[in-house]
């Protein structure tokens, strides 16, 4: 499934166009370094399948899809990364579920900084709670431009298609990776953007150990 660039996170990042002189050279700059990041990712995908084994299973199995889009002045505004489609069961009546793998979409706002979200394999009847995790909310593109940085999503990428494939055997490393990504990032759910799970945690136990201990000292004086 090819997603449009269209920023549905875009209450995370909210600047207009207008709102940027034409000397913004910071601006200008992020833009230049996504540039070059969408320009290197092609070969980058290359070297890392060349790398590693379970890349290159799925993209076999599924299929490896790479769409990049760019706005009429021919600069980036974003790249996805995608596992294709492929029957996975039997469903009824000679019926095949067919499942679309894994995206890693990132896209550019228009003040330059960059956003990467996470999408979870789909079919008919797997769902998962999140739509999508919107793993970096706002990212420096400069960031992108290293090569250990880039194939690090790329490993996020396999990890969330190990994790939430049909037939998927993710290791306990990526599982573990995929828990953390998941409690620390907000998430979109129902279409509506989630915050971070950890951090609601952390509050809910803070509440908890605020009132028991209010309780106690009140029990005590009390008891006194």
């Amino acid at each position: 499934m090819k997603y449009e660039f269209d920023h549905r996170h875009r209450d995370l990042t909210p600047a207009d166009d207008h709102s940027f002189p034409a000397w913004s050279t910071e601006r200008n700059a992020r833009i230049i370094c996504f540039d070059l990041a969408v320009h290197f990712c092609t070969p980058w995908v290359t070297e890392f399948l060349s790398e590693h084994g379970q890349m290159r299973f799925h993209a076999q199995m599924h299929g490896l899809l790479e769409d990049k889009r760019f706005l009429p002045d021919r600069r980036a505004q974003g790249f996805q990364l995608s596992f294709g489609s492929r029957p996975v069961a039997w469903i009824s009546k000679g019926r095949l579920e067919a499942e679309e793998g894994a995206t890693l979409l990132i896209t550019r706002g228009s003040d330059g900084f960059c956003s990467v979200l996470l999408y979870p394999c789909r079919s008919d009847q797997r769902t998962f709670r999140e739509s999508h995790i919107i793993w970096c909310p706002r990212i420096e593109p400069r960031k992108l431009t290293s090569k250990s940085k880039f194939k690090s999503l790329l490993a996020i990428l396999l990890a969330y298609q190990e994790v939430t494939s049909y037939d998927g055997r993710a290791t306990w490393l990526q599982r573990l990776r995929i828990a953390c990504i998941r409690a620390t990032s907000p998430q979109n759910v129902d279409g509506q953007v989630v915050g971070r799970p950890a951090i609601r945690w952390a509050k809910w136990v803070g509440n908890w150990i605020a009132v028991v201990g209010l309780s106690g000292a009140l029990l005590h004086f009390i008891t006194r």
